[in-house]
This record gives C-alpha cells, sequence and structure tokens, in this order.
C-alpha cells in the first residue's frame, strides 16, 4: 500500500513539474508582450520625434540660410548702389531765370558798397556799369554825357544825372521787357568821374568853388549859380581861363556890357574844367 501511495505521489509530482513550466511560460510571454509592444511603440514615438526634431532643424537651418542670403544680396544691392552713387553723383540744380524776383537786386543788400550808391545821385561825367544777367549784348559800361543821359541799346537815350542807380535800373528793365522775358539789370557807378564836367568860380563873388557843369551853362547863369557878386567886385575886368588842345587860353569878359546888350558874343558857354576868376 504504501509503495503504491509512494508512486502514485511520485507520478502526481512528475505530472506537476512537467505541466508547471507551460502554465509559467504562458504568464512570462504574456507579460511581455504588453511590455515589448509598449517600449517599440515608445522607441517609434521617440524615433518619429527624433525625426520631427531633424526636419525642425532642418526648417530651421534652411529658413536662416535663407535671411543670410537675402542679407548678404541687400548688402551686395546697397554696395552696388554705394558705387553708382560714387561714380555718378547727382547734379547739382540748375538756376533759373524765373527764380529771380522782378524788380529785386540782391547784390544791392549783400554788398555795402553798393548800398550806399543807392544813394548817390548820378552826376555828368559818371561811368555806370550795367550789366544785364545772361544777356552781354545788354551789358556795357556807359559814360553819362554832359546832358545827363546815356544811351542804351534798344531804348535810346535815358535819363541818368541827378537820378539814383536804382531808379535807372527801374528804367532798363522796364523799356527792356518788350525784348527779353524777366530782365535783371545790376547798375553799379564804376568810376566817379563827375569832377571832369565841372567849373570853377573864384573872386568877388557870393559862393566860390566847384559847380556841377550842365548843358549850354553860360558865363551869366555861372554868376547867378554862385550867388552873385560881391561889393567890391570888378564886373568889367571878368576873365575865363581855359585849356583846349593843351593850351591855356584867356577870355576877357565885361559882365556891365553884357546887361547893357553889348558885347553879347562875350556870353560864352561854360566848357569843363573852366576857371571864372572875377577879381
Amino acid at each position: 500500500m504504501k509503495k503504491v501511495l509512494l508512486i502514485f505521489v511520485s507520478f502526481l509530482s512528475l505530472c506537476i513539474i512537467s505541466c508547471a513550466p507551460k502554465t509559467y511560460l504562458k504568464e512570462d510571454i504574456s507579460e511581455i508582450k504588453p511590455i515589448a509592444t509598449e517600449e517599440a511603440e515608445g522607441s517609434k514615438q521617440e524615433a518619429e520625434g527624433n525625426g520631427q526634431v531633424a526636419e525642425d532643424s532642418g526648417q530651421v537651418a534652411e529658413d536662416s540660410s535663407k535671411q543670410e542670403a537675402v542679407g548678404s544680396k541687400q548688402e551686395t544691392v546697397g554696395s552696388k548702389q554705394e558705387t553708382v552713387g560714387q561714380a555718378y553723383p547727382e547734379p547739382e540744380a540748375e538756376s533759373d531765370v524765373s527764380d529771380i524776383p522782378e524788380g529785386t537786386d540782391s547784390e544791392s543788400e549783400s554788398d555795402p558798397e553798393q548800398g550806399e550808391q543807392e544813394d548817390y545821385k548820378i552826376g555828368s561825367g559818371d561811368v555806370l556799369e550795367i550789366i544785364t544777367w545772361k544777356e552781354p549784348d545788354f551789358s556795357r559800361e556807359l559814360l553819362v554825357r554832359i546832358d545827363g543821359k546815356i544811351t542804351f541799346p534798344l531804348l535810346d537815350d535815358i535819363q541818368a544825372a541827378d537820378r539814383t542807380p536804382m531808379e535807372v535800373k527801374k528804367d532798363i528793365e522796364k523799356g527792356l521787357k518788350e525784348f527779353i522775358e524777366h530782365p535783371f539789370v545790376t547798375i553799379t557807378v564804376k568810376s566817379y568821374a563827375s569832377e571832369s564836367y565841372r567849373y570853377y568860380i573864384l573872386g568877388e563873388v557870393s559862393k566860390t568853388g566847384a559847380y556841377d557843369l550842365v548843358e549850354d551853362l553860360t558865363v551869366l547863369q555861372a554868376f547867378a549859380l554862385a550867388g552873385g557878386f560881391t561889393e567890391w567886385a570888378s564886373k568889367k575886368e571878368i576873365i575865363v581861363i581855359r585849356h583846349e588842345n593843351g593850351q591855356k587860353n584867356i577870355l576877357r569878359v565885361n559882365y556891365k556890357n553884357i546887361v547893357k546888350g553889348k558885347d553879347l558874343d562875350q556870353n560864352i558857354l561854360i566848357k569843363p574844367n573852366d576857371t571864372i576868376i572875377v577879381p
């Protein structure tokens, strides 16, 4: 009986031993499968994540390369523009005649000497420099004649004596408007030579000195301008000293005979630099 029991126990043990590994193996396999699946999925996700990162890194690198290329291109374009600007500088704006205000005299405002000439009265014998801007045919130096006039192209005679340069300038600009668009004239007294057209009276007169010579001035008129004779004047022995052709001539004037209607030819016309002496 014991022997049979022992054999049964041994058989049972063998059965248990032979069955036990299969059960455990199934359990282990069932447990390993989900773990392996999870690990595979994790590796796949990690690989996908690495691929996405690599793709993003590539995109960033590509964008950076494009931006750098654009920046380099802009720098190149800027350098070319700078080079072109240096090689071909912008031309300066040209002045236009229409920009000059009509009737203004910019030189007289900036030049003190010109400002002083504005109040100066032109005299016979003065030399005027007349410049018409951009019109050389209407720019020249003119002598004020003994009659106080100047002769200007296309405008004929213009009164200049006893007037200021500004007044003469306006007359010339007004006359040139018929021939030139926007005429701009500048007048400068080049030479104050009116003293060459003077005469002198000395002796027994009220106002001795130098006088401006006007056209057709007679010796009697010269006495009147000098304020007449003094009480001690010798009116019969007046002399006029005249320089002509390098020679000195003496002309005698009897004032009493002239006023009586005698010797009217002695009422001579005064010439430049004549000197009248009343003893």
